[in-house]
């Protein structure tokens, strides 16, 4: 019987001294709740850097068929040079070929005349013009475009 009564004592002299947190008490008003969460929201994550790539020769590829009016933002920055981004926007049931000759004509006037840029089908690839030129990055920096993939590969 004593183990009965000392059970009780025992936690109401913890939730007195503040070890046990009193899990009966809600807060007087619900206004104070938002307040409280707003100070404990996670701090947003850092934004990811996709790490550029020095290419001799690249080739974009193109995969899929636009299911919905999009875009596609790239970034084409020559070593040592002023970054180019471009932006290409794609009409729904647009094939990869149509999607790939998009993206060749920007992709041509981004990289101006030290560079070589072709089309062919669901690729487009770059290079130098000449061997002296700078080696160059390319970057897909957002595929806004469901059912279409672009991938950057080497040469």
């Amino acid at each position: 019987m004593f183990r009965l009564i000392a059970l009780p004592a025992l936690i109401l002299s913890l939730l007195a001294v503040g070890v046990l947190p009193a899990m009966a008490q809600a807060p007087a008003d619900s206004a104070a709740a938002p307040a409280d969460t707003a100070k404990t929201a996670p701090a947003k994550p850092a934004e990811v850097k996709t790490p550029a790539v020095l290419y001799e020769k690249a080739k974009l590829e193109v995969d899929g068929e636009a299911e919905a009016n999009g875009s596609i933002n790239l970034l084409f920055v020559p070593e040592g040079g002023k970054a180019m981004p471009f932006s290409v926007a794609v009409l729904k049931e647009s094939k990869k070929e149509d999607i790939a000759k998009a993206i060749h004509t920007p992709l041509t006037l981004a990289a101006g005349d030290h560079y070589k840029v072709t089309v062919s089908g669901k690729e487009i690839k770059i290079e130098k013009a000449k061997k002296e030129f700078p080696k160059f990055s390319v970057t897909v920096e957002k595929v806004a475009l469901p059912g279409v993939t672009v991938l950057v590969k080497k040469g």
